[in-house]
């Protein structure tokens, strides 16, 4: 039973865990650009933006990592179903299965690094609540994942496993790898 699993429900918050491999990232980005720039491998006209551009990404990746714990609840298993902070959300009777797969497209994103998805498929003309994202967004994650009822856990505090297992104990849903 995790930190996060109370009473036959399974809550999920956002981490801050999730954000430091992309902090590092800019943060490495933004270094290499100055120590490039300053050791006149690249221009001035190449170095500044560049630097400029990743340590804008670090300051918002910094801000939303410092923020990610008082954003409230993400996701909530629960007996009724499953429900997204956006208000989406399915009943378990109209949850076909649950997938945890890698990032797609498979073209863009060939190497996952383990980062996974766990998607919530619902029955044909079963209706989801709400809507989570744009219209065009929605139908890029149906076409990809079969559903726009998603999550990438690697931003929350339980894992894939923890949401399959808990689908399972709490809906019946069929878990598909």
């Amino acid at each position: 039973m995790t930190d996060v699993e109370v009473a036959g429900e399974l809550v999920a918050r956002r981490s801050r865990a999730g954000f430091v491999p992309l902090a590092v990232f800019f943060a490495a980005a933004t270094a290499g650009y100055l120590l490039l720039g300053v050791n006149g491998v690249y221009g001035a006209w190449l170095a500044v933006p560049g630097a400029a551009l990743f340590g804008a990404g670090l300051v918002v990746t910094v801000v939303m990592a410092l923020r990610a714990p008082s954003v409230g609840v993400e996701l909530r298993l629960d007996a009724e179903g499953v429900w997204f902070r956006s208000g989406a959300g399915a009943q378990w009777e109209d949850v076909e299965e649950v997938r945890i797969t890698g990032m797609r497209p498979r073209w863009l994103f060939w190497s996952s690094l383990g980062y996974r998805v766990v998607a919530f498929v619902l029955r044909p003309g079963a209706p989801a609540q709400g809507r989570a994202g744009a219209r065009w967004q929605r139908a890029l994650q149906r076409r990809w994942y079969g559903t726009h009822l998603l999550v990438m856990p690697y931003a929350l505090t339980v894992s894939a496993d923890d949401l399959a297992a808990a689908a399972t104990r709490l809906g019946g849903v069929l878990v598909v790898r």
